[in-house]
This record gives C-alpha cells, sequence and structure tokens, in this order.
C-alpha cells in the first residue's frame, strides 16, 4: 500500500511535478508483485540462428512488403501525383509500339455515358 500525496501524478511529459498543487490529492498506482516457486529453475531457450529465422519468418516476404509499401506511401505523399509508375509507362510504352507497327487495332473505351454525353 502507498501513502496518498498531495499533488498531481504527473507533470508534463510523464515526469513527476515539481510544482506542489495544493488540495489535490493523489495515491500512486499500486505496484503489484508476484513470486513463484518452481520445480526446476528456469533455463532461457537456445538463441536460434540466422538462416533458421530467414526461413522460419519468411524474410523475403517481409521485404517485399515492405518495398510495396514504400511504394505506396510515396504515391501517396504531398508529392504522389509526381511519382512514375515505371511498370505501368513499360506498359503504355509496349502498347503504343505495337498500334504504330499495327500489330493492334486501336478501339476506343466501351463506356455507353461518352456516347450519350456527345449527344448521339
Amino acid at each position: 500500500l502507498q501513502r496518498l500525496t498531495q499533488g498531481s501524478p504527473t507533470g508534463l511529459n510523464g515526469e513527476s511535478n515539481p510544482r506542489p498543487q495544493y488540495k489535490r490529492w493523489h495515491r500512486p498506482r499500486s505496484l503489484k508483485r508476484m513470486t513463484v516457486e518452481l520445480e526446476s529453475p528456469f533455463v532461457w531457450p537456445e538463441e536460434l540462428g540466422r538462416e533458421v529465422l530467414d526461413e522460419k519468418f519468411d524474410k523475403g516476404q517481409m521485404e517485399r512488403a515492405e518495398r510495396g509499401q514504400e511504394e505506396m506511401q510515396r504515391g501517396m505523399g504531398s508529392d504522389g501525383d509526381t511519382v512514375v509508375d515505371e511498370t505501368r509507362r513499360r506498359r503504355m510504352r509496349e502498347q503504343a509500339k505495337e498500334l504504330l507497327e499495327g500489330r493492334a487495332k486501336w478501339k476506343p473505351v466501351g463506356n455507353p455515358a461518352f456516347g450519350r454525353m456527345s449527344g448521339r
């Protein structure tokens, strides 16, 4: 059991308040401890090797997820509209090349709303 003290429990940033605050009583949070008796002494498990950890927690997948998150954050930032998606750029270049060489035929987007807007 801890004693009642006068003043607020903490000031700014969690440190104790240096100025006394009269008529503000406070009981600090109780410190709870539990002790147990073990049948055998506790032994820490052996530390896993680096290759076991990499295999167990799929390091490659974590790295791919981090890269994907970084790309998404780059696109969502204040200068996100200036970030160029390289895969989209490459696909558009290939499409344009196919159109110019005649291997593919251009067709407009099949959205019926565009036809109605032009008065057809």
